[in-house]
């Protein structure tokens, strides 16, 4: 898979309903998108996969996964107004990333918090909104970002990301 897919969840998720996923019980400015960038951090949250697993979220969306993909990681990324981001790739190797939107309102375009894709030589291929049900499928090697919300918005930017190899 060389690409994005979106889909929409007939179930829409919401932070709350992520509680009994949360493994370290807080978030922790942790992750860095490329070792050159790890001087800025974000915040993440690892989750549980067994209880991800049992997820409708989950159930519905690994119907459009091929099954030789086995699912690896879980974790919640948080970004305000504020948080630095950079273009990179998940992995330099063939891989899957499920990138859901975890939003407990409606999101307004005006927000910013996009996320955006680029070719091998970071030109911009897509842009894609946060919604709520909102649901990316992608190849681990794409280059994108995260881009945090601007400051209209009061509060956090969440993605629900899974990780398959």
């Amino acid at each position: 898979m060389k690409g994005v897919s979106i889909h929409h969840l007939k179930n829409k998720i919401s932070i709350k309903q992520l509680d009994d996923a949360v493994e370290s019980g807080s978030f922790k400015r942790v992750e860095g998108s490329m070792p050159v960038n790890y001087g800025f951090k974000h915040h993440t949250c690892e989750l549980d996969i067994d209880v991800i697993k049992q997820k409708k979220y989950y159930i519905e969306a690994i119907k459009n996964i091929d099954s030789k993909w086995k699912f690896i990681r879980a974790y919640i990324n948080s970004q305000s107004f504020g948080d630095q981001t950079f273009i990179h790739p998940d992995t330099d190797y063939e891989a899957i990333t499920v990138i859901f939107y975890v939003l407990d309102y409606l999101w307004n375009p005006d927000f910013g918090g996009k996320t955006d894709f680029f070719d091998d030589d970071k030109e911009p291929t897509m842009s894609v909104f946060p919604l709520r049900g909102r649901y990316l499928i992608t190849d681990s090697r794409l280059l994108h970002v995260g881009n945090s919300p601007n400051r209209l918005f009061i509060g956090d930017r969440f993605t629900l990301a899974l990780k398959f190899e």
